[in-house]
């Protein structure tokens, strides 16, 4: 009769094992610690992290301040260009003066630059009675050379072929300026409005020469400065620092 037991019977009556149970548990504990090295790990680089951009903000603070607190020079034309931080004051301390009491203005110039007034119209006789003057301002030795800056004044008084407004000869010398302007803009310094052009020319050698306009008025005559730079705009700094020193005088 036994062998003829079902054999359901003969599987139920088989005992479980006893490393089953075990087996689960070390599983169990392997994941347990996995995970909770997993989160150490995750919170060690988000703490690192914490840190270093903590550290970053407190860096760009500094900096800011830093800034901030440093005195700025003597306005500029060309930003971006700006000399040594050194007060205009002391850079010009030792320049030369020049001072044109006929139109009433004056400005500093390095020691080595030459000066030369050009009557328009009059060669090189000095003596004469001119409409407006051009002042070339050269870094060379030689008044042969290329001026690098030009003053030129108009009176249009003296001279009824010039436009008899202000605006009017901005707009003419605008059309009819020999290198190509590229922006048109306006600045004030020493109290001074001037409209500005930014240019640049071709040159029969294949070089590029950039060209900076400065126009404004005063006791109704016009004036045009023109500065002449080399293609890495080496001279662009000392510009400003003398067109920063141009004032009236009484």
């Amino acid at each position: 009769m036994q062998e003829n037991q079902p054999i359901v019977s003969q599987l139920s009556s088989k005992p479980i094992s006893q490393e089953e149970p075990v087996k689960i548990q070390k599983s169990s504990n392997f994941l347990t610690i996995l995970l909770s090295i997993l989160l150490f790990i995750s919170l060690t680089i988000a703490g690192y992290f914490a840190y270093q951009t903590q550290k970053l903000v407190k860096e760009l603070q500094e900096f800011r301040n830093q800034e901030l607190a440093t005195p700025t020079l003597a306005p500029t034309f060309e930003p971006g260009t700006e000399p040594e931080q050194i007060p205009l004051e002391v850079l010009t301390k030792d320049w030369k003066t020049y001072i044109n009491t006929k139109y009433g203005y004056s400005f500093k110039y390095p020691t080595d630059w030459l000066v030369e007034e050009i009557f328009i119209g009059s060669g090189n006789n000095k003596t004469a009675n001119p409409t407006s003057v051009n002042l070339a301002i050269s870094a060379m030795k030689t008044t042969s050379d290329t001026p690098l800056i030009n003053f030129e004044i108009e009176d249009p008084k003296s001279n009824l072929s010039l436009p008899q407004t202000f605006d009017v000869w901005v707009k003419t010398l605008k059309e009819n300026q020999y290198y190509t302007i590229s922006k048109t803009s306006s600045q004030t310094l020493n109290n001074i409005q001037m409209t500005i052009f930014d240019g640049s020319g071709n040159n029969q050698d294949g070089s590029i020469t950039y060209y900076k306009a400065y126009l404004f008025t005063s006791d109704n005559k016009y004036f045009y400065i023109l500065t002449r730079d080399d293609k890495n705009k080496s001279n662009s700094a000392l510009f400003a620092q003398i067109l920063s020193t141009f004032k009236f005088i009484n």
